[in-house]
């Protein structure tokens, strides 16, 4: 069996305007004992003028605007039709054209160049992510994967039907309690997941699938998270760690450091080629928001390059995942040890521990710590935003971590160094 689109073009059709996409269904059937090709045509109630068609792909070109959720559409429904057929196939079922029309037709029923009303939730996500896939990083796209998988684990095993109509705040309460029983899900964790829905309830409602708002009520809790990074010691002793004989380590460590002495994400960091450095000045397209920043090389990110001049990358970066298991026995080398109080809430349990400093470490911590060595220093707020690629202070203001060494520099830039008060 073979499903492929097509224009339905007319001798005489003015090739400027629409033209129907049509489903042809081709499969062989056997009549009277003899074995027979046969073409069954459906209207798919898509139009596309012609010359925004790709006739080879059976796609919509790029250059159409729309063309990734109208292509992720046909490509939805098409898998849809051979997933049927091929059922009614396995339960014996006489594929006569009449019959794969019942079971094909009921999935374009409705369709129009701009209704898609017979689209569900569960497709338009689909499309959701498609089209954000060519727009966002890997790590986005994964997390907008794994909040479709919670939404369908949850209408299943709660039996709740999720249309645009359903997304409600009855739906939100039951959703929540859902991520808390069952997924064992921190505040934390659950206020992003319905950020990520509410981000693509927006994006819906943008291109006219969805009419329902409440949504845009929707909000959970979010706890204050301690910010973990490393002080100038602690960065100091890492950065001068003796890890003769431990290859992969020392290389992991060379690159977190870089992290911490540049400020820059470890998926641009990961990016990296010579070309981008010039002299002391590493230009950076990023990975996340596409911006170009010019980052100043200090002398200890400047060693670091050096030491890898003759390798073909600048650095020698390794996955995120290896990067952070290496990091948290590097760091444990390094006598970065202290007991950290950590308090996290399930809804309103709260959940206290105990951690050392090495166990909270990842390749995230190379930004903070970069950000709040920078304000320890004195380092004014509105240049460090310029080097880490910061907008706005609001998102700025999660790698911040204001300590009492902070607030004392800045104390003493507006008032001058104060003196050590004797004791009376």
């Amino acid at each position: 069996m073979n499903l492929s689109y097509y224009l339905e073009t007319r001798s005489g059709h003015d090739a400027k305007k629409p033209t129907p996409i049509t489903l042809f269904v081709r499969c062989r059937v056997n009549v009277g004992g003899n074995s027979k090709t046969q073409t069954v045509k459906l209207s798919t109630g898509k139009k596309i003028v012609a010359k925004y068609w790709d006739s080879e792909g059976q796609r919509i070109k790029p250059s159409y605007t729309g063309a990734t959720e109208l292509n992720s559409w046909l490509t939805t429904k098409k898998s849809a039709a051979d997933k049927l057929l091929l059922l009614a196939g396995i339960n014996n079922e006489e594929l006569t054209s009449t019959r794969i029309k019942e079971i094909v037709r009921p999935l374009f029923v409705g369709s129009s160049i701009v209704e898609d009303s017979a689209l569900s939730v569960w497709d338009v996500y689909e499309i959701f992510i498609e089209t954000r896939s060519t727009q966002m990083v890997n790590s986005t796209i994964q997390k907008y994967k794994t909040n479709l998988s919670h939404l369908k684990e949850f209408s299943k095993e709660y039996k709740y039907p999720i249309t645009f109509e359903t997304l409600d705040h009855k739906f939100l309460e039951r959703f929540v309690t859902y991520l808390i029983k069952e997924k064992k899900h921190i505040n934390n964790t659950i206020e992003k997941s319905v950020t990520i829905l509410k981000t693509f309830l927006n994006w819906a409602t943008d291109h006219e699938y969805n009419t329902k708002l409440a949504f845009r009520k929707f909000k959970h809790v979010k706890e204050q998270v301690d910010i973990v990074y490393l002080t100038d010691d602690e960065l100091q002793r890492l950065y001068k760690l003796d890890l003769t004989g431990k290859e992969a380590l020392q290389k992991v460590r060379d690159v977190f450091c870089f992290g911490c002495y540049t400020g820059q994400r470890f998926s641009d960091i990961a990016k990296i080629s010579r070309e981008q450095i010039k002299g002391n000045t590493w230009n950076v397209i990023t990975k996340k928001t596409k911006d170009i920043i010019e980052v100043p090389l200090n002398r200890y990110a400047l060693e670091i390059l050096e030491k890898y001049k003759g390798d073909e990358k600048p650095l020698p970066v390794i996955s995120n995942q290896r990067t952070n298991e290496h990091l948290k026995t590097i760091c444990k080398d390094a006598k970065i040890d202290e007991l950290i109080p950590v308090t996290k809430f399930r809804g309103a349990e709260k959940i206290e521990g105990v951690k050392s400093k090495y166990d909270l470490i990842g390749t995230h911590t190379a930004r903070r710590t970069f950000v709040t060595l920078w304000l320890e220093k004195g380092g004014r707020p509105e240049t460090c935003m310029e080097i880490t690629g910061h907008k706005n202070y609001k998102d700025f203001k999660k790698y911040i971590k204001i300590t009492s060494k902070v607030m004392r520099v800045e104390m003493d830039n507006i008032f001058g160094s104060t003196p050590v008060m004797k004791a009376v």
